[in-house]
């Protein structure tokens, strides 16, 4: 029976020592790390029309990680409408065309682990394939750069900011780093330009003219008069007093008879000014693919900043013309023109019927110098990014990517009355960077590596060995504290069987022996007790020892005498 409650007492600890083991290897293996995200390269205060490079660095300590999924930017201009959430993978979604990404960059990351999946930076392009940032391990820090662009055409003045999120992890286990938040002032310089004045008023004597600030600031301090006084040239006739002299020599009294003007019926009525009339003209337009890239230099500096990031070689010419081609086909185009006394706007519709995304796709186009002689008289209206070409004027106008079915428009506003049939001489001609089919973002869940497969680092596996020996020390104490209890346990229990024999002992030294030592036998006991209580129950193992050797001669003495 005491050999029984031995063997379940070891069990007991088996169990506790597997239980802490395990306990342990989770507590100290498998988080997430720290992520240091940073905004860098935005300064205090930019110009209106600016372009700002800048960087999003992400520093990954060299310990365990999990994958990371993307990178969120939350952009703030005061509550208009360019505020927004930009995710960032090859370039900005969210409506987030005044954010580009330019190039990206890693170091000190693994290759492998997890690859095809989750967030590929690998080339700054979105693949189905690459690396898996972040997860497994790492030998030194990684980090990786984000470069982006940021174009403030179009953002209102005043304060704005940005804070990105970097999010990392797995469905049971995810996290978000962020970085601190930049902000930073976008001037605005009023840039004004005037319509001719309008008619003298008869009523208030005045006249006025519109005034339009190209860089739509919001504020008039810089802007001149848009309204003066003047004398009307001819308002009509009016009344008075008509002089009678006197038929004879006779005095006679002067009189006065006062004219009654005469009413002028309601339709009669001068007008102060003349109502505007609007005319406007549709046509059919036609847009040539690639006429004028290969002589144009200035059109290739504008558009190799955005495609190659530099000078255009003969061999990225032809391939934008090869490309461009095969969308032309795919591109219903129309032009309208609307023209008043005092404005003339013209507009380019595109609607896109291909099966394959373009992506950055540029509309060039020139406007003929009858619509206006400078890019400077010109309002240009669309959600591309609008670069100017020549202020002669040309523009180039660039949408990040273009997916079936999507409609552009893009309108030139000028203050003044222009011919309607200028509508004819603006020309179009289109430049594709790439395309891609449509298909949608596989999302595959990151495989997570079984336990055995993982190697924890020195640190963690130096607590997890002190944890056990803390563990296991802490059970032997136990232990040893539950072997001395069950001793002492059945010393009393074989007292408490020999005392009766001890009484009917007819040998009376044998009996007052026998009485001595089992009191001797609980001395040993409460000394064992004490220094148990006191957290030295390893020092009582003698006196248990002691008490034992005494049970052991009174059962003998009792036993040689019958």
């Amino acid at each position: 029976m005491e050999k029984t409650k031995f063997m379940g007492h070891h069990q007991h600890i088996k169990s506790v020592i597997i239980t802490a083991i395990v306990l342990s290897y989770l507590m100290f293996s498998g988080p997430v790390s720290a992520i240091l995200v940073q905004i860098v390269g935005v300064p205090a205060i930019v110009d209106r029309g600016d372009i700002i490079p800048f960087n999003i660095s992400i520093s990954i300590d060299p310990v365990e990680l999990l994958p990371l999924l993307k990178t969120n930017i939350i952009f703030d201009a005061g509550g208009s409408s360019f505020d927004g959430t930009c995710a960032v993978y090859n370039n900005l979604t969210s409506n987030c065309s005044y954010l580009s990404v330019s190039d990206i960059n890693y170091t000190g990351l693994q290759y492998g682990l997890g690859a095809g999946y989750g967030y590929d930076y690998s080339d700054g392009l979105y693949h189905t394939s690459g690396i898996g940032i972040g997860y497994g391990y790492n030998d030194s820090e990684g980090n990786l750069t984000l470069q982006l662009v940021l174009n403030t055409t179009g953002i209102p003045g005043g304060q704005a900011s940005m804070i990105a999120h970097v999010f990392s992890g797995n469905g049971s286990d995810s996290h978000v780093f962020s970085s601190d938040t930049i902000q930073f002032m976008i001037s605005c310089h009023e840039n004004w330009t005037y319509g001719s004045w309008g008619p003298c008023s008869c009523t208030t004597q005045t006249r006025t003219r519109s005034g339009t600030d190209l860089n739509s600031c919001g504020t008039t301090t810089n802007r001149s008069a848009v309204s003066e006084s003047c004398v009307p040239s001819d308002c009509g006739g009016g009344g008075g007093t008509t002089y009678h002299p006197p038929q004879d020599s006779s005095p006679v009294e002067e009189e006065v008879i006062e004219d009654t003007p005469e009413e002028v019926p309601p339709e009669e009525t001068p007008k102060d000014e003349k109502q505007p009339e609007t005319v406007t003209e549709t046509r059919t337009a036609e847009i040539v693919p690639d006429q004028t890239i290969g002589d144009n230099e200035k059109l290739q500096d504008a558009i190799g900043n955005v495609i190659v990031k530099g000078n255009m070689d003969d061999r990225a010419i032809r391939n934008l013309q090869t490309v461009s081609r095969v969308i032309a086909a795919n591109i219903e185009t129309k032009r309208t023109i609307e023209v008043t006394e005092r404005s003339t706007k013209a507009v380019t519709s595109m609607v896109y019927d291909g099966e394959k995304k373009a992506k950055n796709f540029v509309v060039y186009e020139k406007i003929p110098k009858e619509f206006a002689v400078s890019t400077d008289l010109i309002s240009v209206d669309t959600i591309g990014r609008v670069v100017v070409v020549e202020e002669d004027p040309e523009y180039a106008i660039i949408f990040d990517e273009l997916v079936p079915g999507q409609v552009i428009e893009i309108s030139y506003t000028v203050d003044a009355k222009v011919d309607a049939t200028v509508i004819d001489d603006i020309t179009t001609e289109i430049y594709v960077e790439s395309i891609e089919d449509v298909t949608p973002v596989r999302r595959i869940t990151p495989k997570i590596l079984p336990p055995e497969e993982k190697k924890p680092s020195f640190v963690n596996t130096l607590i997890v060995l002190l944890m056990l020996v803390m563990v296991v020390g802490y059970i032997l104490i136990k232990n040893k504290q539950t072997d001395i209890d069950f001793e002492i346990s059945r010393i009393l229990k074989s007292i408490s069987e020999i005392k009766p024999l001890i009484a009917s002992e007819k040998d009376t030294l044998i009996s007052i022996d026998a009485n001595n030592k089992i009191l001797d036998i609980g001395q040993e006991i409460e000394k064992a007790k004490n220094l148990i209580n006191a957290g030295r129950g390893q020092d009582a193992t003698g006196n248990i020892k002691k008490a034992n050797r005494l049970l052991k001669s009174i059962k003998e003495e009792l036993s040689d005498t019958g």
